[in-house]
């Protein structure tokens, strides 16, 4: 997943445990969920979640998963947006 400030809280939540509980037919998780950003936290409109992962990461993604955002019209960084057009370009599902 890729995040940044703004981020709407249950979007980014979510799919972390939903992706996260997945199971393969062995019993191993099927999925390596985590959330990427361009600094060392992000803030949403009610808290500041701290992550080990920057977008670096989604270089290695098959899936990535683009939570909304608060306000609506809030841009979108650069480097975000740079990150996911090398992800789309090698075949990774947005």
């Amino acid at each position: 997943m890729v995040a940044f400030d703004g981020v709407v809280l249950s979007d980014l939540a979510t799919p972390c445990d939903v992706f996260g509980r997945v199971r393969n037919s062995k019993g191993r998780l099927a999925y390596e969920v985590r959330v990427c950003t361009f600094g060392r936290q992000i803030r949403s409109a009610h808290l500041k979640v701290a992550t080990p992962w920057r977008l670096a990461s989604l270089r290695h993604a098959n899936t990535i998963i683009v939570p909304g955002i608060e306000p609506i019209d809030r841009a979108v960084p650069e480097q975000v947006v740079r990150a996911l057009r090398r992800g789309i370009a090698r075949g990774a599902r947005v």
